[in-house]
């Protein structure tokens, strides 16, 4: 049990801080109702073992039974007892915020399972009843280790993994706001510009307009011209 708390605790710190302590309220309450199976556990091996050693094998089958029954019918109270009573439980330690939604969520859902866990502690003290010591720890490891720290890595690498994805990843704006720069200021004063000034650059400068140069008069054309002038005017008389 301390095997999987501690390793339990190093994945859990990697997601956050206030997972390891909701886990340990967690662990506090869940002592209350498993101490209760194991306690019957205890009660069950001896029984089965002098009916084991006597060879009575209907006494051996009994057992097993009723140790079986006995044993779900207190997981199934304590279940259901958590399942209605979690919040007053997460209140007994003054939790508040986060940490106490966790603790109670971590309530409601594991403690569905504490029915199989009741028949899981009840097969152990019958192999060790039935000089099964082997299979007993291959069934409380199963229980403790094998499933537990394997699954527990794989959901807290999904975790970390959603809140690093870049489709997760917000982008805030910068603080504080950047001004928007008209391009116009990136030029000096004397540099033609053909785009348009932006609404938002208060010192935006007025394209400069191009003036043709003034049209210089050839020599001899205006001579030319009053002569035609004059024998036009001429011929009209005749």
């Amino acid at each position: 049990m301390s095997v999987m708390t501690y390793g339990l605790n190093i994945i859990l710190v990697a997601v956050g801080e206030s997972l390891v302590t909701a886990y340990g309220l967690y662990y506090k309450i869940q002592q209350f109702i498993l101490f209760a199976a194991f306690g019957l556990r205890d009660a069950i091996t001896p029984i089965v073992a002098f009916a084991n050693g006597m060879g009575n094998k209907p006494r051996i089958w009994e057992g097993i039974k009723y140790g079986q029954l006995y044993t779900f019918a207190i997981m199934l109270a304590g279940t259901a007892a958590v399942e209605l009573f979690a919040v007053p439980c997460a209140h007994v330690f003054g939790l508040n915020g986060e940490t106490e939604a966790l603790c109670v969520s971590a309530m409601c859902i594991i403690f569905v399972s504490f029915v199989f866990a009741g028949a899981n502690l009840a097969m152990q003290g019958m192999f060790q009843a039935l000089d099964g010591g082997v299979e007993s720890l291959i069934v409380s490891l199963s229980r403790q280790i094998v499933f537990v720290l394997p699954t527990a890595w794989l959901f807290a690498q999904t975790v970390l993994r959603t809140r690093t994805s870049p489709a997760t990843t917000r982008r805030c704006p910068p603080w504080p706001p950047r001004k928007a720069v008209c391009p116009r200021s990136l030029f000096p004063a004397s540099t033609p510009m053909r785009t348009p000034s932006c609404g938002s650059c208060t010192s935006a400068r007025t394209p400069s307009v191009r003036r043709r140069p003034p049209v210089r008069a050839v020599r001899g054309s205006i001579g030319v011209e009053k002569t035609a002038g004059l024998i036009c005017g001429y011929i009209s008389r005749m």
